[in-house]
């Protein structure tokens, strides 16, 4: 370990060992990967990181590294998206999250855009990362960036990987938690202006103007016909918590969906079974608040006291 620091140190600034620098930091990485070090991995990471600063403030001059120069972008490029695969190995999120800030700022230090195989790398690792933080809304919006460069930029993609795309894609924005019914409230006790100002950042990783929203990314699937290329379960999943209005049936339609789900071979859709469970359970609340305010509600509870339908009950014991 201390033998890689020091070479690190040595020729972090030299030209003409370059690609050596780099092939010891990746080594480095995977010194820390294989015997699981994971205070030396934040320590490296750090160390990098100080590295690439120290690069930008170094004199012109024909030995010293440039970071104006394309190869040396891509050489760190490179060495970011390797040192952001060993943080997910290695379960360090935090890691993986400043790994990520620093190859956007690469990115946006290149004059040229990264190739597309770059990107999708960086889109598919950015949505692992929002998903393990709990960010079921990046995560979506990551994923709808993915599924836009590889429709656009991939020439030879098939149908059934575009249908395998498109059902994450649909999945993770319907898993996406349903916005508060009373927003102004919110707004007037919120005290803490850092939510919506780390929204913005996180909106700035994905190359937004501003923060996504479950409605814009619902607008946005529908636009670019996500919802028609997904299996005809996630298209019935999509009218039954979007567009149909029916509490009676809600749970049970969206329960055959989840069972469907648990025997699909792709267990990448599986993951969103809890967050969908949720949803629809508020969904269904809110269903339910909008019969209430209705005379049929009035009128259903006094048929209930008559009949032992068993939707009628259990539309009861929901409420």
């Amino acid at each position: 370990w201390e033998s890689y620091c020091q070479c690190l140190e040595l020729l972090r600034t030299n030209a003409h060992v370059e690609t050596l620098y780099h092939d010891i930091a990746r080594m480095a990485f995977q010194f820390c990967l294989k015997y699981n070090r994971k205070t030396e991995f934040r320590k490296l990471c750090d160390k990098l990181r100080k590295h690439l600063e120290d690069i930008c403030k170094l004199p012109t001059q024909v030995v010293n590294v440039s970071i104006t120069k394309p190869e040396t972008q891509q050489l760190n490029l490179e060495t970011r998206l390797f040192q952001l695969d060993s943080a997910i190995q290695m379960e360090l999120w935090q890691e993986a999250y400043k790994a990520i800030e620093d190859i956007h700022g690469l990115m946006n230090m290149s004059k040229k855009l990264p190739v597309p195989k770059t990107m999708a790398n960086y889109y598919q690792k950015l949505a692992m990362v929002f998903w393990k933080a709990g960010n079921y809304l990046f995560h979506a919006a990551a994923l709808f960036k993915l599924f836009q460069l590889s429709k656009e930029m991939k020439k030879n993609i098939t149908q059934e990987e575009l249908q395998k795309m498109a059902c994450r894609v649909l999945l993770a924005t319907l898993s996406i938690p349903l916005p508060s019914a009373h927003p102004e409230f919110d707004r007037f006790i919120e005290t803490d202006k850092s939510p919506l100002e780390k929204a913005q950042r996180l909106a700035v990783l994905l190359g937004l103007l501003q923060p996504p929203t479950r409605n814009s990314l619902l607008k946005d699937i529908v636009r670019v016909n996500v919802i028609n290329l997904a299996i005809p379960q996630l298209q019935d999943l999509y009218n039954w918590l979007e567009v149909d209005f029916h509490p009676l049936l809600l749970c049970s339609r969206v329960q055959s969906v989840i069972m469907a789900l648990r025997t699909e071979e792709n267990v990448s859709l599986q993951q969103y079974i809890p967050a969908l469970q949720d949803v629809t359970l508020v969904r269904l609340v809110r269903q339910i608040a909008q019969v209430y305010q209705t005379i049929e509600f009035k009128r259903l509870i006094q048929l209930a006291k008559f009949t032992t339908s068993f939707h009628l009950e259990r539309l009861l014991v929901d409420c």
